[in-house]
């Protein structure tokens, strides 16, 4: 780790943890050593396989009052699949006046926080059958929250060690910029479109160094009618895509969307919170209001959430189209089918099934 900031007499150093990065304008620092990693340590390199498996490296920083950082620069050697997160815990001391008395707290805080939990997972039924609302959040999470900075792209088979950087911040908002073209010419028809994510990010004090990275997005589609039985002819069509893999944001969260960080609360005790922005919604449940709004609760006298308008004919607060709430449309399910109607034929239920 590379770390740039300010001495107590207000110069600019630069320290590291590893000594065989330290030269003359870079000083080795014994106490951004992590010293031993949490994982499995095999020959001379240390090595996770699989999901379940993880190396763990602690960076502390030295005393504030010695030593203020404004940017960090991770460098590590990888192989394989990886993936790199990252994730940070620091303390908060503040003062607080009670009773006309000031009083030193602390507080602990950790980035990402912890996700919080919906509001149906909050009423008591956790992933539970019997909650009318299940299983329409299937995301379980994480046990340690943490923000994905780097991966390896597609499968990779190769071991061979490569040495990767990045730098370190919080990120503070997503510019989407995006062009689509149509054309039709000559019986051909194509689309596409290109967008364009810069994520930007600062480190985590007042005057800290801001950086940017771009993802980039986009499909082409191209179809032609083939003249070979007239206006019954095929359509031979082609299309191309690509999403990198850190468009979203790279949040691992439950819900998923793009994350920001506030340690300001909006009320006690709210005094740090990872806020989730979805770049899109879900509407697994059908009913009016995108999974995660407020609004989508179901209540009692409030029978507008949980279930679209017409779709809960027998006012149970669960939807006819799903009746088992298993996740599946009853009109995939054998017994089922008959009383269910796929959403070809909504509005409204094809009650004597003629279609």
């Amino acid at each position: 780790m590379l770390v740039t900031g300010l001495d107590a007499d207000g110069n600019r150093i630069t320290l590291t943890s590893d000594p065989n990065l330290a030269d003359g304008d870079v000083r080795y620092e014994s106490v951004l050593d992590p010293g031993q990693a949490a994982g499995r340590h095999v020959g001379d390199h240390w090595e996770a396989d699989g999901a379940s498996e993880q190396i763990e490296f602690g960076f502390n920083f030295p005393d504030a009052e010695t030593f203020r950082p404004t940017s960090a620069q991770f460098v590590a050697t990888v192989g394989g699949d990886y993936r790199v997160q990252v994730r940070q815990e620091y303390k908060h001391t503040f003062t607080r006046i009670i009773a006309r008395r000031e009083r030193e707290a602390t507080v602990d805080h950790q980035w990402p926080a912890v996700p919080r939990k919906s509001s149906f997972e909050r009423s008591g039924y956790e992933f539970d059958s019997g909650d009318l609302r299940y299983p329409t959040d299937f995301k379980f999470g994480e046990e340690t929250a943490a923000y994905t900075v780097l991966r390896a792209e597609g499968t990779p088979q190769s071991m061979e060690p490569r040495q990767v950087r990045f730098d370190y911040g919080f990120p503070t908002a997503q510019s989407l910029a995006s062009v689509d073209a149509h054309l039709n010419y000559g019986g051909f028809a194509v689309d596409g479109e290109i967008s364009l994510n810069t994520q930007h990010f600062k480190f985590p004090v007042s005057d800290g160094r801001r950086s940017d990275k771009d993802a980039l997005a986009y499909y082409v589609t191209a179809s032609r009618r083939l003249n070979l039985l007239g206006r019954f002819g095929p359509d031979l069509s082609v299309e191309s895509f690509h999403i990198d893999a850190d468009y979203s944001g790279n949040y691992d969260s439950r819900r998923g969307g793009t994350v920001f960080h506030t340690s300001v609360p909006a009320s006690p005790p709210n005094t740090a919170i990872t806020q989730e922005f979805n770049l899109f919604d879900d509407n697994d449940d059908g009913d009016q209001w995108p999974d995660e709004m407020p609004n989508d609760t179901a209540l009692s006298g409030a029978n507008d959430a949980g279930v679209y308008p017409g779709l809960d004919q027998n006012h149970d607060n669960v939807p006819d189209t799903d009746q088992n709430a298993n996740g599946l449309p009853d009109w995939d399910e054998a017994f089922l089918f008959y009383w269910s109607d796929p959403p070809q034929f909504i509005y409204d239920i094809d009650f004597n099934n003629n279609a």
